[in-house]
């Protein structure tokens, strides 16, 4: 069996035996930071998992914009809409670090998901989970302003991934550049410049040379993101 199907959420309540028979319906693969996994458009004949790393989901429109639909981490699917209409992929799916991933194809996951219907209900409860966090947003940001939309997705982030330092302070353990954080909040690069020199300057921020973000003072970017 190997012991990383286990960390996988879907997979969560499944017991060794049942672990062992899905071992073998899987492919496992590194894959460099700036990989292109899938690509809009493409068939959706297969669905990934995380199982080290961290991935981002990207729409691309006409007119060159590109917004990051969500950024997710160790343990997470993406690529799932394939099993449910089967029809070509809705956005992109890029590596946003070196990462190790696994797959399987359609017909397997939905034997699957026969065989053991907790991967069906930890599914849906993940489909479901995505589905709020999606409201959430959506609602926030028809709202805020820029410098809360940047406030209320470090503190989403955070939230989801962050970790406490024994300073104090919380580190969002993959990088994040001015480019994805425009890209999270539909906001110009301009005016998320604007936001993070604003941030560094007023200490509720640092980022280091690689583009790492620790939040220094939560409480005023929670201020900044309620409405």
């Amino acid at each position: 069996m190997s012991p990383t199907l286990s960390d996988i959420d879907i997979f969560k309540g499944l017991n060794q035996k049942q672990l062992q028979e899905l071992s073998g319906l899987f492919y496992f693969r590194s894959f460099p930071a700036g990989k292109n996994i899938f690509m809009e458009e493409a068939p959706g004949e297969t669905v990934f998992f995380i199982i080290k790393g961290t991935v981002k989901i990207t729409k691309a429109f006409n007119d060159g914009t590109e917004i990051i639909v969500d950024i997710i981490r160790d343990g997470e699917i993406f690529g799932e809409m394939s099993l449910i209409d089967l029809v070509t992929r809705s956005a992109n799916a890029i590596t946003q670090e070196d990462s190790m991933l696994c797959w399987t194809g359609h017909n397997s996951f939905q034997n699957c998901m026969d065989k053991m219907p907790i991967i069906a209900q930890n599914l849906l409860a993940t489909l479901t989970n995505r589905l709020r966090h999606t409201n959430e947003k959506l609602s926030m940001f028809a709202k805020l302003d820029v410098n809360g939309k940047v406030a209320w997705t470090l503190l989403d982030l955070l939230e989801r991934y962050g970790k406490e330092l024994k300073t104090g302070e919380y580190l969002i353990p993959f990088r994040l550049t001015q480019g994805d954080l425009a890209g999270l909040t539909l906001a110009s690069r301009e005016r998320i410049n604007h936001t993070i020199v604003n941030f560094k300057r007023l200490n509720f921020i640092s980022i280091d040379e690689n583009y790492y973000i620790k939040v220094i003072n939560r409480e005023a970017l929670t201020s900044l993101s309620n409405i």
